[in-house]
């Protein structure tokens, strides 16, 4: 966020004394406007607000209010999403927290670029909906959620995600959300090397459900095996190492 922008006139001056005078470093004077306000805002539990214009908030000096104008994120490739979430086992005790998805999602959904797709998985597979620039339907799905089998079948959700990201036209950016528990229950076609594969072919995002610590002096993520297995990119055929 920043106040009114201009451009910052810079005035030098040099003095010049006659050759008997020592030189004089040259002053330079500046003068500037612009004020950078960065802010952050949660609501009363502590949550972040996503979706604020610059007409939200207030900013005064010296009591004055000031005219303010909120700075644009730079331009950036279109977006392919898939929504992976977890039905089956435990994840019913989630649901509750769940159902923010819709509005923690809304600003990328709302994107006019965006097209996502939504899957919801328990031991079998399920496509809610292919992929749509239309975010009220994916937002409609998610409030659909019920409780599936004992099953959790992440490697097969993952796998088959990676797969339709990677049939989504060349320069969209191809990200994964996968909402799920952490170890996998019942996948019956998919291994994770495999997966780590396909992945890295495909150039997709995948943002896992879950904090990670990181080892700086070891290089490595600490006691996740699936985390690490996720830091480097397959090689394509035929290099080798």
């Amino acid at each position: 966020m920043s106040l009114v922008k201009a451009s910052l006139p810079i005035a030098m001056f040099i003095v010049v004394c006659g050759a008997a005078a020592a030189p004089q470093e040259p002053n330079f004077n500046a003068q500037s406007n612009v004020v950078l306000v960065p802010t952050l805002v949660r609501d009363a539990n502590g949550n972040l607000v996503y979706g604020l214009q610059a007409t939200d908030f207030v900013i005064e000096d010296d009591g004055v209010e000031q005219k303010s104008y909120l700075d644009e994120a730079a331009e950036a490739e279109p977006v392919s999403l898939i929504i992976a979430v977890q039905c089956g086992r435990r994840a019913r005790r989630e649901f509750d927290r769940m159902r923010g998805l819709p509005s923690m999602l809304e600003p990328v959904l709302s994107q006019p670029d965006t097209e996502t797709a939504l899957v919801f998985f328990d031991s079998k597979l399920n496509l809610v909906r292919d992929f749509t620039n239309k975010s009220d339907l994916i937002e409609a799905d998610l409030k659909t959620l019920e409780s599936g089998d004992s099953g959790a079948a992440i490697l097969d959700a993952v796998a088959y995600s990676v797969k339709l990201l990677n049939q989504q036209p060349e320069g969209r950016q191809r990200v994964l959300l996968l909402i799920s528990e952490n170890r996998d229950h019942g996948s019956h076609f998919a291994k994770l090397d495999d997966v780590v594969k396909l992945i890295g072919a495909a150039n997709v995002a995948v943002y896992l459900n879950r904090k990670v610590k990181y080892d700086i002096v070891k290089n490595e993520f600490i006691g996740d095996d699936e985390a690490n297995r996720l830091r480097s990119e397959a090689l394509r055929e035929p290099y080798r190492l």
